[in-house]
């Protein structure tokens, strides 16, 4: 009975560790979610690149995004703001361009899961719309029209 009583507790220990261990590291490579918050990473003419934390790409949060930008940019006639939630892909963006849109398959595949979101405006057409894709470039998509 006492050996029962030791092995069980010594399992429970092992997993409540490991536990611990598996919520630290995820603490550690994804911040806790601040709807709303992001860090620009390039602001070029009309085309801003920011980064959110990939433990707020779920729509919500996204949505709340959405209004940010509304307000962030409600005084610029023309605006593009590419949303990643990777510091990587976001670096990425003016390699893409520069090569009109391939990096190489592995790289595509990077970018494009990691390109969560589109806001644009353009007073000029009327046209102001935040596109939403959580599962990356070539997931669904969200269409918000304001």
């Amino acid at each position: 009975m006492k050996l029962t009583v030791h092995v069980t507790t010594c399992a429970l220990l092992t997993a409540i560790v490991a536990t611990s261990a598996i919520a630290q590291r995820q603490q550690k490579t994804s911040p806790p979610c601040i709807p709303g918050k992001y860090q620009l990473v390039e602001s070029r003419g009309i085309v801003r690149v920011v980064v959110i934390t990939p433990s707020c790409r779920n729509l919500e949060a996204m949505k709340t995004l959405g209004d940010k930008f509304r307000v962030d940019f409600a005084a610029e006639r023309i605006i593009i703001v590419m949303v990643f939630d990777s510091q990587r892909a976001a670096g990425m963006y003016d390699r893409m361009l520069e090569s009109s849109g391939s990096l190489g398959a592995a790289e595509d595949r990077f970018y494009d899961k990691h390109n969560v979101g589109n806001y644009s405006k353009n007073t000029n057409t009327s046209n102001h719309q935040y596109i939403i894709t959580l599962q990356g470039a070539d997931g669904p998509e969200v269409v918000l029209n304001y």
